[in-house]
């Protein structure tokens, strides 16, 4: 800024000397420009009289100090270029290797209610309502599930209310030899469900654990989100229970995407 203002003060001691007026104009293109004058005719502050090697002169330093000015520029468009790009660098992947005492955050999306089966059929029945957000858990030592943060997408009436997780627990299937992350949670509805208004449900959620061999990384897949149903017997359905007498069946209801976000 020292030196722009030096060569504005050369300038300007240059035109005074020639009693010639001038004014700075923003534009790069145009340094040097006469002020207005009442005169409908346009005057030069480069008239004829001037000695032909002053208006080189002044040309010159007017064309340096322009470029003078653009590099300027471009330096500081680089500079905010490249403190841009140093806020944009994206946060330290967390890892975890080992699940007790470790935090997770699920993205979920489920209805209450199951689908119809494909070979049902109901012109009465009534749509589903999703039900969608975020959900930050710790996985403690003792196998109890604290609730750290929920985040409902959307507002108003139509989101969920998690009053409760119940404990997790690793699990290995005897139907493909892989382990599991089992655990439930408590859920009451809005009353603008259409299934079941203002309703506390229990929905279990269930996902696949993924250990790496080499670096021992847990990640999380294919998490589902279901309900346990009622149904009457014969059984022969994937996933039934029987428990006192009655048959029941989990059936899927959504599903969720989970990333550890605090290891142990």
């Amino acid at each position: 800024h020292a030196f722009i203002l030096a060569q504005l003060a050369l300038f300007a001691n240059g035109f005074l000397s020639h009693n010639q007026p001038f004014v700075l104009h923003s534009s790069r293109n145009d340094l040097l420009r006469p002020p207005p004058t009442r005169e409908p005719r346009e005057t030069s502050c480069l008239s004829s009289s001037q000695d032909p090697a002053d208006v080189e002169r002044m040309l010159d330093s007017a064309s340096k100090l322009r470029r003078e000015v653009e590099e300027l520029e471009a330096k500081m468009e680089r500079k905010e270029d490249s403190a841009s790009e140093k806020s944009t660098i994206s946060p330290i992947k967390t890892v975890c290797t080992s699940l007790p005492d470790s935090q997770w955050t699920l993205t979920y999306r489920f209805a209450s209610e199951p689908p119809l089966k494909d070979d049902s059929k109901d012109d009465n029945e009534k749509p589903r309502q999703y039900y969608s957000g975020r959900v930050t858990l710790l996985f403690k030592p003792d196998g109890y599930t604290d609730l750290i943060q929920h985040e409902p997408t959307g507002g108003g009436e139509n989101v969920v209310e998690i009053e409760k997780f119940w404990g997790w627990d690793e699990e290995i299937s005897s139907e493909d030899g892989l382990t599991y992350m089992n655990w439930a949670a408590n859920i009451q509805l809005p009353k603008s469900d259409p299934h079941n208004p203002n309703d506390t449900m229990r929905f279990y959620l269930q996902a696949r654990i993924d250990t790496d061999e080499s670096s021992k990384e847990i990640a999380f897949s294919e998490g589902t989100v279901t309900v346990k149903k009622d149904i009457e017997p014969p059984g022969g359905f994937w996933g039934v229970f029987n428990g006192g007498g009655i048959l029941a069946q989990f059936r899927y209801v959504g599903n969720f995407v989970a990333k550890p976000t605090q290891a142990s």
